[in-house]
């Protein structure tokens, strides 16, 4: 699909969900990668994975992950994404027009994919949309790291109701990359979700008649099998009722362009909001799903 390109996209969740001062956002993320580097990885290189998108208090250590064990520059990077704000029908995508993304880290550069999916431009979806924005500083990060541009290409998606409608977006993303001479070797796709919303903030309260440690464990466990089950491509495409992952088909188009570029996955990193901010009767759960060779 051919667009007319218009603005930079804003950061609108600088001092809500971040902090806008460059010192304090780039030592914070700084910090967390150097820390994120003495894990051991069973990847020498991540070509994709899954990263959270909760405030940065909360998503750094998972999204530092995947970035303290990215090796090679990027110059290209997908982000698929859930919307949050307006609703998205089965099988559709939305991508927008900007030029550029801005963060206060520095901009980064628009570099669309005409991919042969249909899908609709809209930029009042990715403008307003923190699992976009969360993703785009640690890339903001890792292109003043490396001191080369990151091309990015943005994708909001909810869930399919067909594994042929799934395997068409991974296919025609695949071949688009393909035509405009994108190698695996510089490319980062992520896909944008938190994984668990339990309690009674979130309308979601299985195991609310055990103690809370019982109740964090079969909730890990649940998630670790989801996660697997992406990873391995038994996960169905359409979300499950119980499943409260907000950017299920994000993960499920990441799984499918994993699997198309030889890659394996693997869980690096699991943790709760209780882990970063103990207390209170809800959580949301965060991983880091890394992809590599």
């Amino acid at each position: 699909m051919s667009r007319t390109v218009g603005s930079v996209r804003p950061c609108i969740y600088s001092n809500r969900f971040y902090s806008s001062v460059v010192s304090e956002l780039e030592s914070e993320i700084s910090m967390m990668i150097d820390q994120r580097q003495r894990e051991s990885c069973q990847f020498d290189e991540i070509f994709a994975a899954v990263l959270p998108h909760a405030g940065l208090v909360y998503s750094n250590r998972g999204s530092s992950s995947v970035f303290a064990h990215r090796a090679k520059p990027v110059s290209f990077a997908l982000i698929l994404a859930p919307s949050h704000h307006y609703h998205i029908l089965s099988d559709r995508l939305v991508g927008d027009s900007y030029t550029a993304y801005h963060t206060p880290l520095g901009d980064l550069s628009h570099n669309p994919l005409d991919i042969s999916y249909s899908f609709t431009i809209n930029n009042s979806f990715t403008s307003i949309e923190h699992a976009v924005e969360m993703p785009l500083l640690h890339l903001a990060y890792q292109q003043k790291r490396q001191g080369s541009d990151i091309g990015v290409e943005v994708l909001l998606t909810s869930s399919f109701s067909s594994s042929l409608k799934a395997d068409a977006v991974a296919l025609s993303i695949h071949e688009a990359m393909k035509r405009k001479g994108i190698a695996l070797e510089e490319t980062l796709f992520l896909a944008s979700t938190d994984i668990t919303h339990w309690g009674n903030l979130y309308v979601n309260t299985p195991y609310s008649e055990m103690p809370e440690n019982e109740i964090l464990a079969h909730v890990q466990k649940d998630d670790a099998d989801t996660i697997q089950s992406f990873i391995d491509g038994s996960a169905p495409v359409s979300r499950p009722p119980q499943s409260t992952m907000c950017g299920y088909g994000a993960f499920t188009i990441l799984s499918r362009l994993a699997r198309l570029s030889g890659l394996k996955g693997k869980l690096h990193d699991y943790y709760t909001s209780k882990d970063i901010v103990p207390g209170g009767d809800s959580f949301v759960t965060y991983a880091s799903v890394l992809f590599g060779r």
